[in-house]
């Protein structure tokens, strides 16, 4: 599913590493983006504060509660899919530039992300949740110099396509999960996945002035 998400999304880029970019950028010629994950699909439940007896319960209940549904989880997601829609909606929005275009040629200058942790998260106990990717971005020159590093979050909450809000935005989240079809919940993913691929692409060209 490739259907643009209007999101709240929150990209964190190391200011030192931005001049560096600016420099590097222009000279890079066509880049080959390679996408890994280095997680699985997981949630992250919502607790409650105050460490009363009631809610140190409640809190042990929902890890346990995350782990089952995370394990549950990444036995639905193909991740191959997901990685595959991010570097599409990153593919589509970089075009031909600027800062560069793209292409899958060994001998090019290489765009590595490194999906570091995907999912769910629910930030309150009954609150809805969001959908995150906290990625680790670098990019080397065809000779294998690093040029450039940063750490991405992508977060999408309010006005996401029906297959993401379906999931989103109630209190049961556990529920609502299960009891979406398999192609459902790819769907969700997938459009994340596609969307924070091109936000991506938009922070690069907003950083290369």
């Amino acid at each position: 599913m490739r259907s643009v998400l209007l999101g709240v999304l929150v990209l964190a880029m190391a200011s030192g590493c931005h001049a560096r970019f600016k420099k590097h950028a222009p000279t890079l010629g066509e880049v080959r983006p390679e996408v890994h994950m280095v997680t699985q699909p997981n949630v992250q439940l919502g607790g409650v504060a105050g460490g009363s007896l009631i809610g140190d319960v409640v809190n042990v209940v929902q890890t346990a509660r995350s782990y089952e549904v995370s394990r549950r989880l990444a036995e639905r997601i193909d991740t191959k899919s997901t990685n595959a829609e991010f570097t599409a909606g990153l593919v589509d929005t970089l075009g031909s530039g600027p800062p560069f275009g793209t292409t899958s040629a060994d001998g090019a200058a290489l765009l590595q992300i490194e999906v570091r942790d995907m999912g769910m998260e629910v930030y309150g106990l009954g609150a809805p949740g969001v959908f995150d990717y906290d990625l680790f971005v670098q990019i080397f020159r065809a000779d294998g110099k690093k040029v450039y590093k940063t750490r991405v979050t992508c977060t999408t909450a309010a006005g996401a396509p029906s297959a993401v809000s379906q999931a989103l935005w109630t209190v049961d989240n556990v529920k609502q999960l299960e009891e979406m079809s398999d192609e459902e919940l790819q769907g969700a993913f997938d459009a994340v996945g596609y969307y924070c691929g091109g936000e991506l692409a938009r922070k690069m060209r907003r950083h290369a002035g």
